[in-house]
């Protein structure tokens, strides 16, 4: 039985998945994902740290929450590389995707991601 898994995707990842440049993604194995598994990805921007100038012009280290753009795609496990294979660690995986769907914001809505 295939289950949906909601993950989180960086933005450099995310575009390149997006664009079919990239085929699979690396995952913590948390989720003891399987071939024919759905994913939905999420692109996410992580939380980071700026420097901006204060009024005296000194650096001032300004916290910046990550938050979600808005923009996801659903995909299919196709392959799974396992933890411990080609020097991996054993909690990391490789799970190659095919891309089957493509969403640009969230005004449009698909209700076959949900």
């Amino acid at each position: 039985m295939s289950v949906r898994h909601t993950v989180k995707c960086w933005p450099e990842n995310f575009q390149a998945i997006w664009d079919g440049v990239q085929t699979y993604t690396v995952r913590n194995n948390d989720r003891n994902y399987k071939v024919g598994d759905s994913l939905q990805i999420e692109e996410y921007v992580n939380d980071i740290w700026e420097t901006h100038s204060n009024l005296e012009g000194e650096p001032q280290n300004v916290f910046k929450e990550g938050y979600y753009t808005g923009r996801v795609m659903g995909a299919t496990v196709v392959h799974i590389t396992p933890g411990g294979s080609l020097g991996m660690p054993l909690h990391i995986c490789v799970l190659g995707v095919q891309v089957w769907q493509r969403n640009l914001f969230p005004d449009e809505k698909d209700n076959s991601l949900t």
